[in-house]
Order: structure tokens, then sequence, then C-alpha cells
């Protein structure tokens, strides 16, 4: 493994924490690709064994909702809102994932990356993924499988109402503590996940309002943080995340980020991004942002 030199500098400094983003990869080193926790393909395909995938998972969800739908107007019963069908969806994805988190656990658990749980260089992981594997295994660590503690970042807005962002802490007693964050959805609640198109564009506007607010913050000192407000003030570390074209939500994050520091006066201040890369990874669109 070759290590970017500057991602080393920052590391040494006792005054820098990452925020990491976790993609499904996090399960690859312990549970290979043929696990529902990751491979998404594989998730879509134990919903609907059927169901003709084509790596743009959200379209391929979407095809998902409306295929339940056809088959419900077909036994002469009236059909259910895509949306019910949608929630449906979403629990039978969190209790599979559940069942599959389990096992993870108890057969696999030893052979899961522990380090990335270090208070001291980890403020924040922004989790893409819905289970809750990585907070199991860093409450294991840090609080002796104590539950991490929920708790909720409220947004004041004149327009829009009150805005709410749960996150999960898992303290340490002398170490500070992490938070977990679930843009997409997790088992912690599991109503509706971020999966297929309309969720994600719907999903657009809520980042924007964390931008507004992350704004607002480098004023306030008192406003409650994000993980929207964290990505863009930290350094970033991806792990197990490509990033396809088909994360609109967190490039729109990036790309709010970049531009957050954009002039020439403000370069200095944004941090960098890495990413842990495959050693036979090709150059793309991605090399120009990380």
């Amino acid at each position: 493994m070759t290590i970017n030199k500057n991602f080393k500098e920052l590391l040494e400094k006792k005054d820098v924490r990452f925020t990491i983003i976790l993609g499904s990869g996090y399960h690859r080193q312990a549970l290979g690709g043929n696990s529902i926790l990751s491979s998404w393909e594989l998730l879509l395909k134990q919903l609907d064994p059927g169901l003709k995938t084509t790596r743009f998972y959200p379209l391929d969800y979407e095809q998902l909702i409306l295929k339940r739908g056809l088959e419900e107007n077909v036994s002469w019963v009236e059909g259910k809102a895509s949306y019910k069908i949608e929630k449906q969806i979403s629990k039978e994805i969190c209790h599979d994932i559940e069942c599959a988190q389990r096992k993870a656990l108890k057969f696999n658990k030893e052979k899961y990356p522990t380090w990335i749980f270090n208070p001291k260089k980890v403020s924040d992981i922004i989790s893409l993924n819905f289970d809750t594997l990585a907070e199991e295994l860093c409450t294991s660590i840090l609080l002796g499988n104590k539950p991490a503690e929920r708790k909720v970042s409220i947004f004041e807005s004149t327009n829009d109402g009150k805005m709410e962002i749960p996150f999960w802490e898992v303290k340490s007693e002398n170490d500070g503590s992490i938070r977990f964050w679930y843009p997409h959805g997790s088992i912690h609640e599991p109503y509706v996940l971020k999966l297929g198109t309309r969720e994600y564009a719907k999903h657009l506007a809520d980042v924007e309002t964390l931008r507004k607010f992350s704004k607002k913050k480098e004023k306030e000192v008192n406003t409650d943080t994000s993980w929207y407000h964290q990505m863009v003030h930290n350094p970033i570390l991806i792990l197990g995340a490509e990033l396809s074209h088909s994360e609109w939500d967190i490039w729109f994050a990036l790309v709010n980020r970049a531009r957050n520091f954009s002039k020439e006066k403000n370069q200095g201040f944004i941090n960098p991004i890495f990413q842990m890369r495959d050693k036979n990874y090709k150059s793309d669109f991605r090399r120009n942002w990380f």
C-alpha cells in the first residue's frame, strides 16, 4: 500500500481530525463481494432476482418500484401508490441488512479494519451504507459494546421551518468522540431509504439548506453542526466508496465545498480530499477532485 505524502503530514498533526466518507467497499475486506453489505447489485437482486440491473442503481431501484406496482395491479386489487411501495421495500431492505449485519458481526468481526475508529484523528464518519456495522465496531472499541447516543442537530429557518438531522455519537472517556451520519438513511430508522432517483433529487434540496446553515455557522459558533459542515471544513478520507456519477448529493456537496473556497484569497484554507484506491486504478473524472 502506498500512502500519499500530504496525507502522512496531516496525520502527524495533533490538531487535525478527518471526516471519513465510508462506502460499501468497507465490507469487502471482511466479506468479499458476495454479500448484500458489499454489493448494491446483490442487494437489489435479493429483493427481485429477475430485476435487470444496469449499474446505475438509482434507476434500477425505480424499475423495481414500478415493477412491484404493476404486479399488484394485475391481481385486480387497487394498487398501492408508489410511495407506499417504496416504504414497503425500504422495510424489506432494512430487514435483510440487519440479518446480514448480525451474521457479519458474529462470524467476520475480526476481519474488519478498525484502525479508523481513532477519535484523536477522526471526528466524523459519513456512512453511505444503510447498515450500522461500522458504528457497532466503533462502540465495541470505545464504549465496550454500549450503544451510541442518538442526537439531533436542529436548524431554524424562517422559510422552511425546522430541519432536523440525526446522528449517533460514540464517546470515549479520554479521547473525545466520533459522530456517525447516515445521509441516505439507515436501519436505525427504516422509513424511506434514499436509493431511488426521486429520493436523491429531493435530498439535493436538503443539501442546499445545509450549505446555507454551514455558511451561517462560520459566523455563529453556537449553531449545530452537520455532516455537510464537517465535510466542508475537515480534510476528507474516502474509504470503500467509488463515488460514481450517481452519487448526486455527495457530488453536490463536494462541488459546493470547492466553490466555498474558490476565491484566490481562500485557497489556502481548503483541506484536501484523499481517496483509498485499488492499485489498478485508472485515472478518471475523480482525479480532478481528490
